[in-house]
């Protein structure tokens, strides 16, 4: 039967229409996002550096993992995890200054929140890889989905010691 030799022909299919994370985000969003760079608008500011969220115009510095792993999380709204090294060597940015790509790809989970590209329901947190490991699972899920995959129970939410800015609404 020809239908036995085709078990990953949709899978293949699916990867193809995904957007890629810049798609995602959007265009409107892009503009909303350089607007408030060009604004130096401090809390965005005072957590993202936009030479370091940005490798060109238009197009976020993601890993590779990072990037597979969001634009999945984003199209099907499935669990996601990454595996994050922390002996990444550093990327020299244009301006010289260095930056991490652990810090990079946090910085760009901070603009997708604040974009309200991600659910507002979406949950991360980190988990040990293993015991003598300097490795972490970050973890990605919708609402109660972690459980729905068997991972333990992300720590509780910690109050907010200020009030935070309140960011002006993205397009949607």
């Amino acid at each position: 039967m020809a239908t036995a030799a085709l078990p990953h022909a949709p899978a293949v299919a699916s990867e193809l229409a995904m957007p890629t994370l810049e798609e995602a985000f959007g265009e409107p969003r892009m503009a909303w996002l350089n607007g408030l760079f060009r604004a130096r608008y401090l809390p965005l500011i005072s957590d993202a550096v936009e030479e370091a969220i940005f490798d060109r115009l238009g197009h976020f510095r993601a890993s590779p993992k990072f990037r597979a792993g969001m634009t999945r999380f984003l199209y099907d709204g499935k669990p996601v995890q990454i595996l994050i090294h922390f002996d990444n060597p550093s990327l020299t940015l244009p301006s010289g200054r260095t930056a991490d790509q652990f810090s990079v790809d946090c910085m760009i989970s901070f603009v997708l929140r604040k974009a309200k590209v991600l659910p507002p329901t979406t949950g991360h947190t980190f988990t040990e890889f293993r015991a003598d490991s300097d490795s972490v699972w970050w973890r990605w899920w919708q609402g109660d989905d972690w459980q729905k995959v068997g991972w333990e129970a992300p720590p509780k939410k910690r109050n907010r010691r200020s009030p935070g800015y309140q960011w002006p609404e993205p397009p949607v």
